[in-house]
């Protein structure tokens, strides 16, 4: 009777368990279809949750049929299992009944078929991009074969091969230990002995195992192209790893032969010298031979023309770079007076860094407790004459944690209902002036951005509450009748519960704000909501963006692929990756959720073969409204991988050196082969000892198509870089203490113009407010309130040190005719060029060259 209740209890709290489990899944299920269906991606959202559970549903039924299977035959093979029982002082053997025996391989078999498919519904991903099978006419000239197959198709054979190997290998190693156990596999002296029913499982376990080998070595030449091993591509590639691959692909072949001929003449030398020669080979192929074959090839023996080409073109497709970079000759000492070209376009460049705006946003006086401000983005907005402005935008947000210390224990309403489940209002502040104060201006309307003034204003909006914004975790509850908000309402029991328990909610069921036509907002973080809209991307940090005053947050979208051949591998959100490509653009109405993910004009073959595989998830390019792809800028997230690339510090390096230096900024103006001002990405490549400018990057938006030009300077290494540009600057700073802002390298038809604004904390309430702005332009270095006062006042020095500089400009070809004659060992003229040379810095002039 206890025996029979006990196993009542346990199939009890089994079931309860299975139901929880099921339940838990069946109520996520439900919330995430509601949710799909509010944002009118019912349909690919349904197709991505099939093939999910399709998948999971295969890979656990072949892994149960397979591990179960084999177990069972071992179990076949079982006569009986004794196990050693004392009783009082003697010691019996107890036989185990066969019916506990298999139910142990029941579940040891469930256990491994578990193992083998936990994961299987991440396959998605790589099943789904097979379909898009069609050549892109670009082939790689190793093994001849196109893009769209390293894409494409090398992810799911890479998966299934993967998944094949685990599970033969796995049952393999559970089987032999069991025939272990058993006696069936034992050492009988110096010799290996094998029962012939279990040398007949494991000989076909093994020949089994050796074809998934052969599978996997058929594909290792593809995985070396494609980077996945991470090795050179160089002579080593050609003349050692790929003939190995193919090497140890007849070798496994070998083995299944000897494998399945182990079965038959039960000679344990066959399988045994078959096997280890694979595994002997393979090590000595896969590592001792490359690394002694690199070791004595020379550098120009290792390195292959055609190789060289090919990797240059594909990390272009990989990455978006350009191919051929450019070339860029300036002055390294400029015409001081030649700045006075420049001061229309100076006048309007951005003053200000986001960090000092964030600074007085949070701490200045339009802060409340318990909001704080979205991270300011710059952007640029059209006056009614037609002149662009640049405007620094940011959002309120509520801070729970400010608001839980100083309110205490919040309750779930004030949390998820109001007041402190969404904040209201925005700001907007000009880029280029500043307050008598040093404090930024504030622009009330967008409309018209060069309108601004020093006291707070709140921007002007349709609709001031922001109810999605970066950092909002929280759900909220909002009692809206109107269509215009997606969100899900819950007027069924049923379906409050699912939400409650998908959201771990139970106020969602008893409280009383819940009404009927409460609609249940969630996934509120604009790139969570937009990565969950569309779960085949990754979404970078959105901005936002006022259109018909209405906010708007918009936000790059990344497709990457572990697969692309001749391109490096390169570190990106924690996972090594060889294809980043920014082909999709997100936007969020920060009032409403509104939510749409459109297919960029310059979408990548990877990016299209997904809007092709899942209909109706991303909209086509002319769905999103003209103003608001004015606002469309170069990928910030893209940009930075591709400078990280540049300088080494991402993949293998394109130029100039592993020990290159960049720092990322924004700048509005014009550029060295664009006379448009517009928004920019830049990044000054430094390289040296002392840094001298090695390179230059800058990325803009042209008629919605994107622009990204990389430039060598020549001659090389005679700019100094911004590292010797923020020493130089920061002794005409006004005050020491100040903190510095990021050095801006500006380069100009006549020279290199660098930029940095220091600030200081106000004394009233620790907000951030400019102390000066100071440039350098050749040897000259002038400081002012402004960037035009300071270049005034560079003009206005030039001008009192026209002789000074000649006779520098006279030392610097001195210096030249020195370092000539040097070079030619004529000793003579040496001595001539450095008495010139010492006579003209030994007299009266600039203390800078």
């Amino acid at each position: 009777m206890t025996a029979r209740r006990g196993k009542w209890v346990w199939a009890v709290v089994g079931g309860l368990l299975l139901a929880l489990g099921a339940g838990r899944w069946l109520a996520v299920s439900t919330a995430d279809r509601l949710w799909a269906e509010s944002l009118g991606v019912g349909d690919p959202h349904a197709q991505i949750a099939r093939m999910r559970f399709m998948l999971v549903t295969l890979a656990f039924a072949a892994a149960m049929v397979w591990s179960v299977g084999n177990l069972y035959f071992v179990f076949r093979t079982i006569r009986s299992v004794h196990v050693p029982r004392r009783v009082a002082n003697i010691e019996i053997l107890e036989v185990v009944p066969r019916r506990y025996l298999g139910a142990g391989v029941a579940v040891l078999g469930l256990i491994i078929a578990l193992f083998l498919s936990y994961g299987a519904s991440d396959w998605w991903y790589a099943k789904l991009l097979s379909s898009g099978s069609a050549d892109l006419g670009i082939s790689e000239p190793v093994l001849g074969r196109d893009l769209s197959y390293y894409l494409f198709r090398l992810p799911w054979q890479r998966t299934l091969a993967g998944y094949a190997t685990l599970a033969t290998s796995t049952v393999l190693a559970a089987a032999t230990a069991l025939y272990g156990a058993m006696g069936a596999v034992r050492w009988t002296g110096r010799r290996l002995w094998v029962s012939d029913l279990a040398r007949t499982h494991i000989g076909t376990l093994l020949a089994a195992l050796a074809l998934v080998l052969y599978w996997g070595y058929r594909l290792e030449p593809a995985e070396y192209v494609a980077g996945v091993h991470e090795v050179g591509f160089d002579s080593i590639l050609l003349d050692v790893r790929i003939p190995v691959a193919n090497l140890m692909s007849w070798l496994a072949l070998l083995a299944t032969g000897a494998s399945l001929l182990w079965i038959w003449l039960s000679r344990v030398f066959l399988v045994l010298t078959a096997w280890t020669s694979l595994v002997l080979v393979s090590l000595v192929g896969h590592y001792v031979v490359p690394a002694f074959a690199s070791t004595v090839r020379t550098s120009d023996e290792l390195r292959v023309e055609d190789l060289g080409r090919a990797e240059r073109e594909f990390i272009s497709i990989a990455y978006g770079l350009p191919a051929n970079p450019g070339t860029i000759s300036l002055p390294s000492a400029p015409d001081g007076a030649a700045l006075s070209d420049y001061m229309p376009e100076v006048a309007k460049a951005a003053l200000w860094d986001g960090f000092a705006i964030d600074q007085f946003l949070n701490n200045g006086p339009a802060g409340r407790v318990p909001t704080r401000f979205s991270r300011a983005r710059l952007g640029v907005y059209s006056s009614g004459d037609g002149n662009a402005v640049p405007v620094f935008l940011a959002a309120r947000m509520i801070d729970l944690t400010v608001a839980r210390r100083t309110e205490g224990d919040l309750s779930w309403e004030q949390v998820h209902v109001g007041p402190y489940a969404f904040a209201s209002g925005a700001v907007a502040l000009e880029a280029v002036g500043a307050s008598d104060e040093g404090f930024p201006l504030f622009v009330p309307d967008l409309a018209t951005p060069h309108t601004a003034s020093p006291s707070v204003a709140e921007l002007s909006l349709h609709n001031s509450d922001v109810l999605f914004a970066p950092g909002s975790t929280e759900y909220a509850v909002v009692d809206d009748d109107t269509r215009s908000r997606p969100g899900v309402r819950a007027p069924g029991l049923w379906r409050r519960v699912a939400l409650a328990w998908a959201l771990q909610s139970l106020q969602l069921i008893r409280s009383r704000e819940v009404r009927s036509g409460a609609r249940i907002l969630w996934r509120r973080d604009v790139s969570e909501r937009l990565s969950a809209l569309a779960p085949f991307a990754v979404f970078g940090e959105p901005y936002p963006v006022v259109v018909e005053h209405r906010l708007w947050w918009m936000a790059d979208g990344y497709v990457y692929s572990d697969e692309s051949p001749f391109a490096p591998r390169v570190e990106w959100l924690g996972r090594t990756t060889g294809y980043v490509r920014a082909g999709l653009v997100g936007v969020v109405d920060a009032w409403s959720g509104e939510s749409t993910v459109v297919l960029s004009p310059w979408a990548d073959p990877l990016t299209r073969a997904w809007s092709e595989a899942l209909p109706g998830l991303v909209q086509p390019t002319q769905t999103l409204p003209p103003e608001l792809w004015q606002h469309l800028r170069y990928p910030q997230g893209l940009f930075e991988l591709q400078v990280g690339i540049l300088a080494g510090t991402g993949g293998r390096r394109l130029r100039p050196g592993p020990s290159s230096r960049a720092t990322t900024y924004w700048w509005f103006g014009t550029g060295p082969t664009d006379s448009v001002p517009r928004l920019r990405l830049r990044a000054a490549l430094e390289d040296g000892e002392p840094p001298f400018l090695a390179a230059f990057v800058e990325a803009w938006v042209n008629r919605g198509a994107p622009r990204i030009e990389v430039s060598s300077f020549d001659p090389p290494m005679t700019i100094p870089g911004p590292s010797q540009a923020a020493a130089r600057l920061s002794g005409a700073r006004l005050s020491p203490m100040a903190v510095a802002g990021t050095v801006r390298t500006v380069p100009l038809p006549d020279g290199v113009l660098f930029v940095q604004a220091s600030y200081e904390e106000s004394a009233v309430n620790q907000a951030a407010k400019l102390t000066d702005v100071v440039i350098s332009w050749g040897d000259v270095v002038a400081r002012g309130s402004s960037l035009t006062e300071a270049a005034r006042r560079v003009l206005s020095s030039a001008a009192d040190r026209g002789q000074a500089s000649a006779s520098w400009r006279e030392a610097r070809r001195w210096f030249e005719r020195l370092d000539d004659a040097r070079k030619r060992g004529d000793w003579v003229a040496f001595g001539q060029a450095y008495q010139n040379l010492k006579r003209l810095l030994a007299s009266d002039g600039d203390s800078v060259p």
